[in-house]
Parts: structure tokens; sequence; C-alpha cells
């Protein structure tokens, strides 16, 4: 239920992508202020990387931050921002250096919190799916940041990149979950609605030419790949249950509507698909702070089977 609710996109943003970074590449000064205020939940977080000219590509970022002594002036807007509008603070994505020759050389993280001037949030995007979930733009216009607002301090400092690239990959394996999760939801729902759904005297089930089975194997592959290849079949799978509830189907008093909006977001959510079909390419690869770049997870196998069970 936490994986399939969209409320869950909120606390899954909270507490498995924020508070790592946080654990992983903070100083002790930092971990102290933020993380057990988090862990209670008098603190929310969100990670704010997304610009409105960037989308899924990193390199695009071009939200700024410059030194002033000890301090740094950020400047910038982000987008599609999971919490943004309720967080206390933020992981800022931002450019540290504008000579770098990539932005994988010249990008670092920030901790900017709530009601520091200069830092506006706007209001809650409307979005088509997940109404649920806290969806908001995050401005940035001069914002006075103290050094300490440096993530992991100077030692991380240009460093931004290969933090993202050691997390993300923890964040594209929960959109798996999430999607595994949603699928069986909806498979459920159609199941139920065709075993009690009657026409011409018979369920629906013994009526229609369903498909006796649904396979799909996941190898063992960077999770880029499970998030591409399970956010694309909890779609599909979400137009097929559509479409085996006929008109009912598209009507929104029915769950399956809800869901079938709601899974159109995963090919998006987390890096597009078509970027994560670059990440998982041959030769692609990214050095990963602290961690081995050759991580990879235990194979998965998902079987939909009309008339039986579902299971990963």
């Amino acid at each position: 239920n936490y994986a399939n609710n969209p409320v869950g996109f909120s606390f899954g943003a909270h507490s498995e992508i924020v508070i790592p970074y946080i654990d992983y590449y903070g100083t002790k000064e930092q971990k102290k202020k933020f993380i057990p205020p988090m862990l209670s939940g008098e603190k929310i977080g969100s990670l704010a990387m997304t610009e409105p000219s960037a989308g899924s590509d990193l390199q695009g970022i071009s939200s700024h931050a410059k030194r002033d002594g000890k301090d740094w002036i950020l400047n910038g807007s982000k987008v599609f921002i999971t919490n943004g509008h309720m967080s206390d603070v933020s992981v800022v994505v931002a450019v540290t250096d504008l000579t770098a020759k990539s932005k994988a050389h010249g990008v670092s993280l920030f901790l900017v919190e709530a009601g520091m001037p200069g830092f506006q949030k706007g209001e809650l995007l409307q979005k088509v799916g997940h109404q649920t979930t806290d969806t908001a733009e995050l401005f940035f216009d001069d914002v006075r940041l103290p050094g300490e607002s440096l993530l992991g301090g100077e030692e991380y400092l240009n460093k931004g990149f290969y933090c993202l690239m050691g997390q993300l990959p923890r964040e594209r394996f929960g959109i798996a979950v999430c999607c595994t999760a949603h699928a069986e939801y909806m498979f459920e729902l159609t199941r139920e609605y065709l075993k009690n759904r009657k026409a011409f005297g018979k369920p629906l089930a013994n009526l229609q030419r369903t498909p006796n089975g649904r396979r799909g194997v996941l190898d063992p592959v960077y999770a880029s790949m499970a998030k591409s290849k399970s956010s694309s079949l909890c779609y599909k799978i979400a137009n097929e249950c559509v479409q085996l509830h006929g008109g009912w189907g598209y009507m929104w008093d029915y769950q399956i509507a809800r869901a079938f909006v709601d899974a159109r977001l995963m090919p998006i959510f987390g890096g597009s698909n078509e970027i994560m079909n670059e990440n998982h390419r041959p030769g692609h690869r990214v050095q990963q702070i602290g961690e081995p770049a050759n991580e990879t997870f235990s194979s998965c196998k998902l079987t939909l089977i009309t008339n039986g069970t579902s299971g990963c």
C-alpha cells in the first residue's frame, strides 16, 4: 500500500532520498542539525534538482552559486520538486565552477532552509495524476547561504554530480519497486472486475479473450534499467487494465482510471526513460564516490497471470 499510494512518494522522497544525502555526504554538524528533526518528522526535506530548461539532463543545470567571502550567493529556479512546497530544508543542486570543462566537474549541493531571504516557493503544481503529492517550483534570488550550507563542506565542493550519481540509483530502484506495486494493484482491480462483471449471463473473464499470462524478466543491471523496464511495464499494464474495464475504465469514479493516470508519471519520474536508456547503454558509466561503479541488484521476475496471482 505504501509503495502504490501516491502519498508514499512524499514519504519516500523525504526518508529514502533526502536524508541519505545528508547522512552519506554531510558533515558532522550538518548531520546533527538536520537528521534528528527529519527523522522525528519535525522537518521535511526535498531534493531540488530538476530545472525548467534542463529536465532530466543534470549537465544542463543553470542554477549557480558564487562565493562572497565565506558565504555563497545562490540564484536559479527548480521545478517538479516533490515536497517542495512544505519542505523545511532542500538539497539544492547548483553550478559552483563556471569554468569547469563539464558540469560533472563543477556542481555542488547546498542545504537551503525555508524562510531564507530570497528563497521563494511557488504554488502547488496542478498535475494530471498524483494529486495528493506535494509538487512545486522553487525560486532562488540572491539567496545568501553561510559556508556551512555546502553539503559535505569543502571536501565535496564541485563534486555534487558524483554525489548525485551515487544516490540516484537508490531513487530509481525505489521507483521500480513502486511500479511493481502499482502494477499489482491495477492487476487485482481488473481481475476482480472481470470476475464480477457479467455480460450475456457470464463473467467477462469467461467471454473475453484475455491473455493467460504476462511475463517479463529483469536481468541483473543498473537501477536505471530496473526503473526503465518496470515503469514501461507498469504503464502497459495500466493501459490494458483500462481496456478490460471497457467504458467504465474511463470514468473518474473508478479506481482504475485514477491508477491509469498515476501510472503515466512512472516513465517520466526520477529521470525519463529516455535518459535511463542512455545511462545503461554500453560504455556509459559514472564513477561514484565511495561506491563501486559496477554495483548491481538481484534479478527480479515479475509474473502476471490473469486467473491467478501476481508476484515479484
